[in-house]
């Protein structure tokens, strides 16, 4: 009767400790996964972050050929946070709104490059009159982007909607999506719209891809140009 009560003394005590071990061991895994989910987060919001600022510099690479501007397009700095939600992943960037001394000298800046441009093709011309030298030739004027010139705060909410785009499809590899989720990010500037000028406002950008979608597209069964359709815009 003793050693049986000494036998199932040890054995429970192997049982225990197994659990123990076992519970342990899950934990631990556990922790690994949620360790390696923050991680996965943090780079997409790193990645966000950038890419908005690119969208920046897109524009500001076309603003500086039209003559000296400030290269703070940016009032702030852009920011991302990064969630899970039960459809996949869930990213929101707040875009740092553009400056308004930049969308005020723009429409200026093209007056100025075109007020320039008829004055050196008059000035050309009155030489070439006054001379039997070879015709000199009037430099040509840069192109300006129809949809900068007509409204800056546009062009720059395309250009950056553009880059939230290549970084949903360039930067989603490491992100545990699965075909079935989706990667959803909302942007939306970080300041409300000036009252006294009608035609600012502030809209949220939401871009939506399915996981199934960036799976065939890192396993390259689709093209970065296939993705790209695939991609669902919504703006309010």
């Amino acid at each position: 009767m003793l050693n049986a009560t000494k036998t199932s003394i040890v054995i429970g005590g192997v049982v225990i400790l197994t659990t123990t071990s076992l519970l342990a061991q899950s934990s631990q895994s556990r922790n690994v996964d949620l360790v390696r989910g923050r991680l996965q987060i943090v780079n997409m919001e790193n990645a966000l972050r950038e890419a908005v600022r690119s969208g920046a510099n897109r524009l500001t690479s076309q603003l500086k050929s039209l003559g000296p501007v400030d290269s703070a397009v940016l009032m702030n700095t852009p920011e991302a946070n990064g969630f899970v939600v039960p459809q996949g992943m869930f990213f929101y960037v707040r875009v740092p709104t553009m400056s308004s001394v930049v969308v005020w000298a723009l429409p200026r800046l093209i007056d100025q490059q075109r007020v320039q441009a008829q004055i050196d093709q008059q000035r050309v011309q009155a030489q070439n009159v006054s001379t039997t030298r070879p015709v000199e030739q009037v430099p040509p004027v840069a192109p300006v982007d129809a949809d900068l010139a007509k409204d800056p705060r546009g062009a720059y909410r395309n250009a950056v909607r553009a880059s939230l785009i290549d970084c949903m499809l360039d930067d989603s590899g490491n992100l545990d999506i699965k075909a079935e989720e989706y990667l959803t990010i909302a942007a939306r500037r970080d300041s409300r719209p000036n009252p006294l000028d009608l035609t600012d406002e502030a809209r949220t950008i939401t871009l939506i891809v399915r996981g199934s979608v960036l799976e065939a597209l890192h396993q390259k069964r689709i093209t970065k140009e296939e993705a790209r359709k695939q991609v669902e815009m919504r703006e309010d």
